[in-house]
């Protein structure tokens, strides 16, 4: 699938996402869209780093969209350290006043954050 050349785009995959339209998507220049894990991409002169997926204990493919264990998940961080932009699907904790749901993903994003430091 070839996009349009007004909207390049940049993609991080999450939970429900249709995988195979996703990953044969290409940009004009000819490259993919779907960003792979731990990998950086200069975008208006942003360095950004991508961490796809939602994290969940079992790591199995659900819906056809793949899952990662925690430690998959933060083994990307390293590598990203010091970008200027994350983009992941994965929220932090506080978003604003509000809280959003307790669970291990929310600890993990917390110690990626950690990790990268973006600015």
């Amino acid at each position: 699938m070839n996009v349009s050349a007004m909207a390049p785009m940049n993609l991080a995959y999450g939970n429900h996402d249709n995988m195979e339209a996703l990953e044969g998507a290409r940009n004009p220049d000819g490259t993919l869209c779907l960003a792979k894990d731990g990998e950086i991409r200069v975008i208006d002169g942003l360095r950004t780093g991508f961490i796809n997926g939602i994290i969940s204990s079992k790591a199995k493919i659900k819906d056809g969209t793949p899952r990662k264990t925690a430690d998959k998940y933060l083994s990307y961080a390293p590598r990203l350290a010091g970008v200027d932009v994350l983009a992941t699907h994965m929220a932090p904790r506080e978003m604003g006043s509000t809280f959003i749901h307790e669970g291990e993903d929310l600890r993990v994003m917390e110690n990626v954050l950690k990790t990268v430091k973006p600015r």
